[in-house]
């Protein structure tokens, strides 16, 4: 991988101590509290703070007006090398036929999703759903859930008693969770000056927190590993950023 110190894109490694912050979380539902423990608050703490700079610097170099279109003279290199290529497709990525996507802030959606006979299953916190603090919860708690096999959603008949139940069955499609892109803020978790924090950190750390064990041990009911999707890209440095960022989760976990 690019040494992202000696290129310049990341001055120091270790936090900023002049910019440290602590992340306060607003108004929490009551049933999932468990989503913001003391451990995983620690975690995403160290996380965004370890990565609040270099985030902020790329996000202000796309106000930039010195856009260039067409392919990079200092990426030519890369396109002329002719021994560079990428890693291998794991194998529950590589047959990538029928992809499907929903809210994951929706149980019936992801649990009739997970049962589909689809290839892959992208379950999205960004586009599909209205970004209000309640949905992003429930996309967590429902991501969580499902991962164990717990997710459950009933269907009520007009008298209000049980007319069918949803479950998770065994077989799922390979899952993906695609985070909130790097432009957004989310406006419920701010720190200690009153800053609302990345949103992509915010939906990467927690996700990493929770389920990065359970996924690599292969101990959920759902298939594949530990799979990210992550919108809107608009750079090498972002693609180069991301990969400093899965590093990070994997050194913290």
């Amino acid at each position: 991988m690019f040494n992202l110190l000696k290129k310049g894109f990341i001055k120091n490694k270790s936090i900023n101590m002049n910019i440290y912050r602590n992340i306060n979380i607003l108004s929490i539902k009551p049933e999932n509290k468990y989503l913001f423990n003391k451990g995983s608050i620690g975690f995403l703490n160290e996380f965004i703070n370890s990565n609040i700079e270099i985030h902020n610097n790329l996000l202000t170099k796309r106000q930039s007006n010195n856009k260039q279109f067409g392919f990079r003279d200092d990426t030519k290199w890369i396109r002329d090398d002719k021994l560079w290529k990428g890693s291998v497709i794991p194998n529950d990525l590589q047959k990538r036929h029928v992809e499907i996507t929903g809210p994951s802030s929706d149980a019936k959606m992801m649990i009739n999703s997970l049962n589909s006979n689809a290839d892959c299953y992208i379950t999205d916190i960004e586009d599909s759903l209205a970004p209000n603090w309640n949905n992003i919860q429930d996309a967590h708690h429902n991501i969580y859930q499902a991962i164990r096999g717990d997710l459950i959603y009933n269907k009520l008949d007009n008298e209000g008693e049980i007319d069918k139940t949803y479950k998770v069955e065994s077989d799922t499609p390979t899952l993906l969770v695609r985070t909130r892109g790097l432009h957004l803020k989310e406006e419920n978790i701010l720190d200690d000056n009153g800053n609302a924090v990345p949103a992509t950190l915010v939906d990467m750390g927690l996700h990493m927190y929770h389920n990065s064990k359970i996924l690599a041990n292969n101990n959920g009911i759902t298939t594949g590993g530990l799979y990210f999707y992550i919108p809107k890209i608009e750079s090498y440095e972002e693609a180069l950023y991301i990969n400093k960022l899965f590093n990070d989760l994997q050194e913290m976990t």
